[in-house]
């Protein structure tokens, strides 16, 4: 964990320096283009850098309809620019401890996206927004990358997701620095559970629950990603994923809802934030969102479809260094 803290420490450095080095470029050019002060006799002179307006920034939102419609666009999105991600991770998997006392050995995953991204840039300023729908193979091995445990259990699996991610940053020249929150729906086949010898009965038994079939389950993930030259981007995140035993749809549909009000409460405050200030912007839009995920899926890891009385899921903490293109 000392690497990753390392990591998350390092990043958080080199996003401060760079928030800090575009704020400097755009306040040296209000400077140099501030509009005088009038002397009109009987006029108030008035500083429209000072005015709360001059600090929105506004973006262009364009139809859902723009550009040449497909059937794969009208799958995953309107957007009109192709990416793909190739991402590997350092998983942890788990099962919350007053259901199942075993544990898991540290598991190694590779996974490729395909989807549409759309990008934004302020009139006014270098801040920009972007969403990414997107689809997702991924393969799960606890020989993949990581040293297999034998005294614990080994987990085997697949999974098909369906993703969105959106977020803020900053651009300067052919570089730009994004903070992102994302959301994944997931469908999860277990191929194989390696059990160790010293495993009880009762573990051995909610083990072979979610063995059966394809498992529904819901992730996010918050990270940074540093582009380069509109193409190539570099990516950095920590995920949790849960794995349902079982899918109670109405009980999952209102946990769902408690999460989307909440975040729907603070996203119009979030975006005036945006408008305002492009340093705090896109770091509390990451800080509140990614917040409040994280606290919904820490309540989840008790009871699946919280605040519901059901089953505890297998529940993944993942690290993942990703590679994009955007085409």
């Amino acid at each position: 964990m000392k690497f990753y803290t390392k990591l998350i420490l390092g990043l958080a450095c080199l996003v401060a320096i760079f928030a800090t080095n575009v704020n400097a470029q755009e306040f040296e050019y209000y400077q140099n283009n501030e509009p005088k002060h009038t002397e009109n006799e009987g006029a108030i002179a008035t500083d429209t850098i000072g005015e709360p307006d001059e600090f929105r920034y506004s973006f262009d939102y364009g139809s859902f309809f723009d550009g040449k419609f497909t059937f794969s666009k009208a799958i995953l999105s309107a957007h009109d620019i192709p990416r793909i991600d190739v991402k590997y991770s350092k998983v942890l998997p788990a099962i919350y401890e007053k259901r199942f006392g075993g544990e898991f050995s540290e598991t190694g995953s590779i996974s490729v996206s395909a989807g549409y991204f759309s990008q934004k840039s302020a009139r006014e300023s270098n801040l920009t927004m972007f969403d990414n729908y997107y689809l997702r193979y991924e393969n799960y091995s606890s020989k993949l990358g990581v040293k297999r445990d034998y005294d614990k259990v080994g987990l085997e699996a697949w999974k098909l997701a369906w993703g969105y991610q959106e977020g803020f940053g900053w651009h300067s020249g052919d570089v730009e620095i994004s903070l992102y929150n994302a959301n994944n729906l997931n469908w999860t086949t277990v191929t194989s559970f390696d059990k160790p010898q010293n495993l009880i009965d009762n573990d051995v038994a909610v083990l072979e629950r979610f063995a059966s079939g394809t498992r529904f389950g819901r992730s996010f993930s918050a990270g940074t990603e540093i582009h380069f030259w509109n193409t190539l981007g570099v990516s950095f995140a920590y995920e949790q994923e849960q794995v349902f035993e079982h899918h109670k749809f109405w009980y999952w549909t209102v946990s769902e809802i408690i999460e989307t009000a909440a975040t729907g409460v603070v996203s119009s405050f979030i975006d005036d934030i945006a408008g305002r200030s492009k340093v705090a912007g896109p770091i509390i839009n990451f800080i509140v969102k990614n917040g409040i995920s994280y606290g919904f899926y820490e309540l989840r890891k008790k009871k699946m479809n919280w605040p519901f009385e059901t089953a505890a899921p297998i529940y993944m903490d993942k690290f993942t260094l990703g590679v994009s293109l955007t085409f």
